[in-house]
């Protein structure tokens, strides 16, 4: 089941409360736009998440390949230095 979580932020409700705490109503309103914005900006997707972990996996996978070729080239060298 895919279900897609839905954020809101009430600005207006904000807003009033920010002016019933003696806010002025311009700046009140402005602040809880740019709240909201800020807010917004800072939330990742399950899609965002699952890019970002896939980009990792092959980067990962990547770095623990060329540590192991270095580990059987350095081996190899050892062997027939040894001999």
């Amino acid at each position: 089941m895919n279900r897609m979580a839905t954020v809101t932020f009430d600005t207006l409700g904000c807003a009033q409360r920010m002016q019933n705490a003696g806010m002025p109503a311009e700046q009140a309103n402005v602040l809880a736009t740019v709240r909201k914005e800020v807010a917004f900006d800072q939330l990742v997707t399950k899609q965002d998440l699952t890019i970002a972990l896939k980009d990792l996996e092959q980067r990962l996978t990547l770095r623990m390949g060329a540590m192991s070729a270095a580990t059987i080239t350095i081996l190899g060298a050892l062997i027939a230095f040894h001999h």
